[in-house]
């Protein structure tokens, strides 16, 4: 799993200091991309890199919740705690408050 995450990590950041390396060493490439190409895919393209590396702070609890059995139990025990929480109704099929269907023979109609 760690070989994953540090895999993830390096393909999500290093777009982006690989664009951050061109603009320091290579300025003139730039200065051309940006005078040929005018400004607006050059910003389109630095947001699409920035997005990227970006996007390694929510893959990482997907892999962890893909590859440990641990976060998925804990996962699993804190949503079944937070639902616990929810007063329910004393016969357990309506949460509190909320009316509940009485169908009558004949009739539809809910009662409060």
């Amino acid at each position: 799993m760690l070989v994953v995450i540090v895999l993830v990590f390096a393909i999500c950041w290093f777009p982006l200091h690989l664009f951050f390396i061109v603009i320091d060493f290579f300025p003139e490439v730039i200065k051309l991309w940006r005078d040929h190409l005018h400004e607006l895919p050059f910003t389109y393209t630095f947001l699409a890199i920035h997005f990227l590396a970006m996007s390694s702070s929510y893959v990482n609890p997907l892999i962890y919740s893909f590859m440990n059995q641990n976060f998925r139990v804990c996962r699993y025990n804190s949503l079944s705690l937070s639902l616990s929480l929810i007063p329910f109704s004393p016969d357990a099929r309506y949460p509190a408050g909320w009316p509940r269907l009485v169908a009558p023979p004949g009739r539809n109609r809910i009662a409060h």
